[in-house]
């Protein structure tokens, strides 16, 4: 068999190189270079489009290949692929004012603190710090060449220690007391006060002056300011409140009321009383028990219940004051039921001796309240100290000794049975040793702990101070209660946190306090929200962060080729991208580096520009096609692992009775690569078989009139049929049937 070689015949008319095949040919280009659409020019390769190069930062196309180029402040490397920054700074290629600082690509002039670089990058100006946000000083910024000074507002601060910040001056406690009474420290001066209760320092400081109370509306009722101080009315019915509750209206007692022009509650008439507490008028006061009303006076008078003999005496009657009682005439004794009479005379003979005084005490109280008293004359009643006897002789009644001069009270004096006692109602006074006078107490040496800090006694009361900074008097005028100063306003760019006695500037999380600003924490670095972290924290070793003002340790991940868990703060250790599925992506070899890795290719190949390819530098191990083997022994020895240099032609040989279809030979070229493609062994079809009456062939190619190699038809019969004879057959390369064919299809009985 003998093929025709068309580029030897000029029927491919190739740009280039021409490459004969066996039945055909093709166009090949050189590297760098495709052929075109009709497959006969050959045009260049872009490979800068087809990302066919390694170049690390610019491509540029030329015939056939490509060059790398680099950006402007970088150089290219020894490989003619990696662009390497330029150190201006080193080369003096550079004027800057104060520092030069190389950056990727290009560099930068920086400034010494205090200043910045000019537009025009050729001198440092002075930074006016003063008018940065946020302002450096607490109060007052005043600007210098290259650096500022903090100074404050007004005498009553000085400037502290970090020389930014502005302490209060405490001018109560420093110096000489600059307040005529009380002095009171405020941040940034003073207050004098006036130590009286119920008055204000005057508007000129010279004197105290009344605070009208009632203004605030203090009482429940009605309020009336007094000098000093003020009064709360009750109505009809209640008494007026002490001074020292002046919101307690109370109701009147029973046997007391409070009528229209009544400031406390009266006490009824003798011999009356009310029905229940509250009463409004002396209208309520009506007779007790023993007593009625005279119609003419008006008066409680005296019921006579021997006249209606209401007790029901054996012998006499004796009426009294609001009561009555049974008595006997001489001879006899009242018995215990205080009714009836027992006689004591043991017979009738007259006496003529004479007679001794008799003790009308021993046998009788002879009607006395109190105590009885013998006389020659007869019986008499006396009362006890602090009581008096009434008109029937008999009766004692209290002497009310606060009707005559108070008592000698200098206050309240209170009535008692028999005597009486004095009584001081105004708060901050108690009763002299005297027991009569009133004397102002002092608290602050009753009670140490009356004040929180500073205790000053005013006369029937007292007043409590807060000298320390920071502090102020709570609701209670005796507790000294912090001043949340974060509560007036924005006096920190970000976070205020209220101390005792002061407050402090802190910074969110991802930010550390620099100055009296907040800064973001710088790559590589973070900070969370914790109170005891101030500064921003490093990342784990290995670690860094993608951003500034990273808030938590969970922002740190590992450098690229590395793996950790921040949260654990475990260390950065190298990625085995070999390990991983997909071989790092190389095709061949993967060699694995601290950090990162490289490919790598076995022998007979030579790494791609994509540095993950291998490129054959012989061709690679040929397989012949099924039903062939190679007649050229350097190909039959072929291994695999082993390659064959180019100008190698390997030849083909189909089994007998087979024919080859393709190139009888596949020929190595100068690229590494095999010319043509596998050639295909073929064998001659068998014809079909016979097909048996009432049967089929099976499977359904066997019913083709050519049945291709190496197929296998078996004979099968219709239903109600039964096979005879052979099973079926298989078509060899001869083009022959194997086997008999005598198969037939017979009736089941």
């Amino acid at each position: 068999m003998s093929y025709t070689n068309e580029c030897q015949t000029g029927e491919l008319r190739c740009s280039l190189q021409c490459v004969n095949t066996i039945g055909s040919a093709y166009c090949s280009c050189p590297k760098g270079y495709e052929t075109d659409s009709t497959g006969l020019q050959c045009i260049d390769v872009n490979e800068c489009e087809t990302a066919a190069h390694n170049c690390s930062q610019l491509c540029e196309n030329t015939n056939g290949s490509f060059v790398c180029q680099c950006l402007p402040g970088f150089l290219l490397d020894k490989d003619r692929m990696t662009c390497t920054d330029i150190d201006e700074c080193q080369t003096n290629a550079t004027w800057c004012p104060h520092v030069c600082v190389n950056t990727e690509g290009s560099y930068k002039c920086v400034c010494k603190d205090g200043y910045d670089i000019s537009e025009d990058d050729m001198m440092c100006e002075d930074i006016n710090e003063c008018k940065k946000e946020p302002a450096p000083c607490e109060q007052i910024c005043n600007n210098t060449e290259g650096s500022y000074s903090c100074s404050c507002d007004g005498p009553g601060f000085k400037l502290s220690k970090d020389q930014t910040t502005c302490l209060d001056i405490n001018e109560c406690m420093e110096g000489d007391n600059p307040c005529p009474n009380i002095c009171i420290n405020t941040i940034g001066s003073y207050l004098c006060d006036c130590d009286r209760p119920g008055y204000l320092l005057a508007s000129d400081a010279s004197g105290c002056e009344d605070i009208n109370e009632c203004a605030s509306n203090p009482c429940p009722h009605q309020c009336v300011n007094t000098l000093g101080s003020f009064k709360c009315l009750c109505p009809l019915g209640y008494a007026d409140p002490p001074e020292n509750n002046q919101t307690l209206c109370t109701e009147c007692p029973r046997g007391t009321y409070r009528g229209v022009g009544e400031t406390s509650c009266k006490r009824c008439p003798p011999r009356t009383n009310t029905s229940s507490t509250g009463s409004q008028s002396i209208k309520d006061c009506v007779c007790v028990e023993g007593y009625k009303e005279d119609v003419e006076t008006g008066l409680c008078i005296d019921v006579n219940e021997c006249k209606s003999n209401k007790l029901q005496c054996q012998h006499m009657c004796s009426n009294t004051e609001g009561s009555a009682h049974c008595t006997c005439r001489p001879g006899f004794t009242l018995n215990k039921d205080g009714i009836s009479c027992s006689g004591n005379i043991i017979s009738r003979t007259d006496c003529l001796f004479f007679c001794p005084d008799i003790n009308e005490c021993q046998t009788s109280t002879h009607g006395c309240q109190h105590r009885c008293v013998n006389t020659p004359t007869g019986a008499k009643c006396v009362c006890p100290k602090g009581f008096e006897l009434i008109s029937d002789g008999k009766s004692c009644k209290d002497i009310d000794e606060c009707r005559i001069r108070n008592g000698g009270c200098t206050d309240l004096c209170v009535n008692t049975a028999g005597s009486h006692t004095c009584r001081c109602t105004r708060p901050g006074y108690k009763l002299y040793t005297d027991n009569k006078q009133c004397v102002d107490i002092n608290e602050c040496e009753v009670d140490k702990a009356t004040c929180d800090d500073l205790c000053v006694n005013t006369v029937g009361s007292f007043k409590c101070y807060c000298r320390q900074a920071g502090y102020t008097l709570a609701q209670d005028k005796r507790t000294c209660e912090d001043i949340d100063e974060c509560a007036k306003g924005k006096i920190c760019q970000q976070m205020c946190i209220n101390l005792p006695g002061s407050f402090r500037c802190d910074c969110q999380a991802g930010y550390f306090k620099q100055g009296h600003g907040c800064s973001p924490c710088p790559v590589g670095t973070y900070r969370d929200k914790k109170a005891s972290v101030v500064s921003c924290q490093k990342c784990p070793p290995g670690m860094t962060t993608s951003r500034k003002a990273t808030e938590t340790v969970l922002g740190c991940y590992c450098l690229p080729g590395f793996h950790g868990n921040p949260e654990t703060l475990d260390k950065c250790t190298d990625i085995n991208e070999c390990a991983r599925s997909g071989n790092g992506g190389c095709e061949q070899v993967c060699n694995n580096t601290e950090g990162s890795y490289f490919c790598s290719c076995q022998d007979g190949y030579a790494l791609d520009e994509d540095k993950k390819s291998c490129n054959p530098t012989k061709c690679p191990l040929l397989t012949p096609p099924e039903f062939a083997k190679f007649t050229t022994k350097v190909c039959t020895r072929m291994k695999k692992g082993e390659n064959v240099p180019p100008g190698t032609e390997c030849f083909y040989q189909c089994r007998k009775f087979m024919t080859l279809r393709g190139p009888e030979k596949r020929t190595c070229l100068e690229n590494f690569t095999w010319s043509d493609s596998n050639p295909e062994c073929f064998a001659r079809p068998c014809e079909r078989l016979p097909v048996p009456e009432n049967g089929y062939l099976y499977p359904p190619i066997c019913m083709l009139p050519k049945v291709p190699f190496a197929t296998r038809c078996s004979f099968r019969c219709n239903k109600d049929f039964q096979s005879v004879g052979s099973a079926g057959a298989k078509c060899r390369a001869t083009g022959h049937w194997s086997g008999k064919h005598n198969h037939r299809c017979v009736t089941k009985r």
